[in-house]
């Protein structure tokens, strides 16, 4: 029997898109067929919307996203250059060479 409490967990799915077609329309019949869950999804949408405005929307100019590449492929090359020392201290040892 679907309930709230199933629909309830496909919130989530359905705001990132990841429902398939058959599981949206019933989600959405769910949705328009029962008030009272309606009005928790309607509250869910907004918290949904309000996150998204909080969250900055900024692209990295090329020089920057290469530059970071770079950085992020050292480090992880950085990594593996004394095997015997443990990943907290390989990663430590990069980050002191950094700051």
């Amino acid at each position: 029997m679907m309930n709230h409490e199933h629909f309830s967990r496909k919130i989530a799915s359905y705001f990132d898109g990841t429902l398939r077609d058959s599981e949206k329309t019933e989600f959405e019949a769910y949705v328009g067929t029962h008030s009272d869950f309606a009005e928790f999804f309607r509250k869910k949408e907004a918290e949904q919307n309000s996150l998204k405005l909080r969250v900055p929307n900024f692209a990295l100019d090329n020089d920057t996203a290469e530059r970071l590449e770079g950085e992020v492929r050292e480090a992880i090359n950085n990594l593996f250059k004394n095997d015997d020392a443990k990943l907290s201290e390989r990663l430590g040892s990069w980050l002191k060479e950094r700051l």
